[in-house]
Parts: structure tokens; sequence; C-alpha cells
């Protein structure tokens, strides 16, 4: 069985039906703690399900945010996965979401 192909928009859409926010939101200027992770969240689930998009991609894909801005977003997803449950859960299930609509 061949892997499906995941898109960023697959992924927006997956953060956005599992933390509530809406597009416009997560796209946005705003850096509200919220709003922070699930863009967090977002940039890590791309960069594992769409290994070939870069940072710049995934910044630009992400409301023009710069590559340095992503890479910080990588690190700072990675660190807080170890010590949050909560947002564990959320990347979790974004994740399965996406893998979801992949196996569809």
């Amino acid at each position: 069985m061949t892997r499906a192909w995941v898109s960023f928009d697959d992924v927006l859409r997956a953060t956005i039906e599992e933390s509530g926010h809406d597009r416009r939101m997560l796209l946005g200027p705003r850096r509200l703690r919220p709003l922070a992770y699930a863009r967090q969240i977002t940039m890590l689930v791309a960069r594992e399900q769409c290994p070939w998009m870069s940072t710049t991609q995934i910044g630009r894909y992400l409301g023009g945010r710069d590559h340095t801005t992503v890479v910080h977003g990588l690190r700072a997803a990675r660190a807080r996965l170890a010590t949050s449950d909560e947002y564990r859960r959320l990347y979790e299930a974004v994740t399965r979401r996406v893998t979801q609509r992949e196996a569809a």
C-alpha cells in the first residue's frame, strides 16, 4: 500500500477541527497562547506529514510567517509535548485526524 498525499491544508483543517479555532484566527497575527499553541502543532504535524515542505513554505502557508518563526515553533512544540498532557492530546488528535484522512 502506498502512502496517500497529505497537504498542508489537510493539516490546517485538522487543527481547526480539533482546536476549535477558525482559519482566520490561526493564520492571523494574534499571539494569544491558545492560538500560538495550535499554530505550533500545525507546524509540527505539517513538518512530519509533509516532509517535502521547507520551514519557509510552512511559514508562508501559515499566514506569511518567517522561517525562523517556524523553527522556533517546532522547537517549542517538541519541548511542550514532553511536559503538557493537554498539548500532547491535541497533537495526537490532529495527527490521528490527518492520518485517518490519508487512509480514506
